[in-house]
């Protein structure tokens, strides 16, 4: 399956977040959908135009005239064929789940739970809410995560003060990116995106529980210099993809670098193991996170800039459970903010009770790349926890119960579940077998000659043909060039007798009128 698949025939944007009108070319300071992310789109033919399902949905939620306002407000998610909620690929963010919000159609085309696909109407243009479009449209929303609820905001950046909208909406690039179908959108690389599908996902109403099977996942360790000379880095990138490493704690400073970041970022490019990075935090203010991220940086960007994993805010510390979940959440997104300025990819880390306790995880989910720590056990071996938020990466253990590649007995070993979302491996070279030397295949060279023989004597047969058929041509030719030299001297005689009778017939002529001898 493609990238998320909705639209019109001939949808025109009629206005946007920020209520930009692109009719327009200006930005309305006074229209509804002032400061947040919708998207209004009517099509040519004013009442007429749909919007289709063009892969599998499922309507989650139907709000009516009397509970919003508007006629009328349906939910959407992308599904399985069991209706179980599945994965679409964002610009930003990798994949993940999304709920699509509508709104003004006159009537219910579609019913609770029901699924939906197949160049299916679910929804036409609508005639309420006209506001600044002018006409006919959709009110379309969209936003990270699976949600039946619509959130009071409040504010003099909002249209008469206020507005009901979803959370964690999706800025108007990243929902053209999800658009396709009649509408065309395409990501600004040109690529076509899988849709991932997700093991054991429970839905119900409006929580989502994940369950990550350890097939799923994909192996590698995080190290810091507490591993300095235990690893072989030979035999590591054997069984692991990717190492995360630690580059220090804190803010900028003297003293606070790990002394075997750059080191272990030698090795990992020697042999080829994908890297990310992480920094333990002690921010306790937006500034200071912000600092921790300049730090981070910085110091990816000596050691060569390729850090495909992402770069990853540690934040576990004491000082931080004080704080309360508020401030801990803007913390950690004024770190994520300023890695997203760069070319790299935002990352949060925490253990899953620290998550739980002290970050509101759903405004870090689809801003950044999860990576959780949750041993149970910690005997060296995978055992599956249930979360009621996603993560991309778990730290499952921090016991060496098994691998050579390390000689210390503590050993943190992660299972990424959306690697292949984010790191483009190369191509693998296939090697010849070990003890074997790679020989000519003398039997395909022999088989490949004699095509090429008898393709050669099919091409000399037909020659040979045609070169028959030109000589038979040339033969008819000069037989015919001698039948016509023949008839041309018969002529010839034929003129030459016919003027001796014509001057025979004029003496005569000339004897009876006495002009003659």
């Amino acid at each position: 399956m493609e990238n998320l698949v909705l639209g019109m025939r001939y949808p025109q944007i009629s206005q946007g977040c920020n209520a930009y009108i692109p009719s327009k070319d200006y930005y309305s300071k006074s229209d509804s959908h002032m400061g947040y992310n919708a998207i209004d789109i009517k099509g040519m033919d004013t009442g007429k135009d749909a919007w289709r399902a063009k892969n599998r949905y499922k309507c989650i939620a139907i709000y009516d005239y009397a509970s919003t306002g508007f006629y009328n407000t349906i939910f959407f998610t992308p599904c399985n064929e069991g209706g179980e909620p599945v994965k679409v690929m964002t610009p930003c963010h990798g994949a993940q789940y999304v709920t699509i919000k509508m709104t003004h159609d006159n009537s219910v085309r579609v019913q609770l739970n029901g699924i939906y696909d197949d160049d299916f109407i679910i929804y036409m243009e609508g005639t309420m809410g006209l506001g600044a479009s002018g006409g006919n449209h959709i009110h379309l929303e969209a936003c990270l995560g699976l949600t039946t609820a619509i959130t009071k905001v409040t504010g003099s950046q909002y249209y008469n003060g206020k507005q009901y909208i979803l959370k964690d909406g999706l800025p108007l690039n990243e929902v053209f990116f999800l658009l396709k179908g009649y509408t065309m959108y395409e990501p600004s690389d040109n690529k076509r995106y899988p849709w991932k599908w997700v093991d054991s996902v429970k839905y119900t109403g409006k929580v989502v529980e994940y369950t990550k099977n350890e097939k799923d996942g994909v192996y590698g360790v995080d190290l810091s210099q507490f591993d300095a000379g235990a690893i072989d880095f030979e035999k590591l990138s054997k069984v692991a993809k990717y190492a995360i490493l630690r580059v220090g704690f804190g803010a900028d400073k003297d003293g606070q670098h790990d002394t075997s970041f750059f080191d272990f970022c030698r090795k990992c490019d020697e042999y080829g193991i994908q890297k990310g990075a992480y920094i333990y935090s002690y921010a306790e203010t937006e500034q200071e996170a912000r600092n921790e991220a300049n730090h981070i940086i910085r110091l990816c960007n000596e050691a060569g800039g390729d850090f495909p994993i992402g770069l990853f805010l540690d934040m576990e510390d004491s000082l931080q459970t004080k704080l309360t979940m508020s401030e801990n959440t803007r913390n950690v997104l004024a770190y994520i903010q300023e890695i997203w300025k760069t070319n790299y990819k935002a990352g949060f880390y925490s253990y899953t009770s620290f998550c739980d306790a002290h970050v509101d995880m759903s405004q870090i989910v689809g801003n950044a790349i999860v990576w959780v720590a949750n041993f149970g056990p910690n005997d060296g071996t995978y055992h599956s926890i249930t979360t009621n938020y996603d993560y991309d990466i778990r730290q499952y253990t921090s016991t060496n119960k098994d691998k050579d590649f390390s000689t210390r007995e503590g050993l943190d070993q992660n299972l990424h579940f959306g690697y292949d979302n984010y790191v483009k491996e190369p191509e693998p070279v296939p090697e010849p077998e070990p003890g074997k030397p790679e020989t000519p295949d003398y039997d395909a060279q022999i088989k490949d000659l004699q095509e090429q023989i008898n393709q050669a004597e099919e091409k000399l047969k037909k020659i040979d043909e045609l070169s028959k058929k030109i000589d038979a041509l040339n033969a008819s030719i000069d037989k015919l060039n001698q039948e016509s030299i023949l008839t041309h001297d018969k002529l010839e005689q034929q003129d030459k007798k016919i003027e001796e009778l014509d001057g025979r017939l004029l003496k005569a002529g000339q004897a009876l009128l006495g002009e003659g001898e």
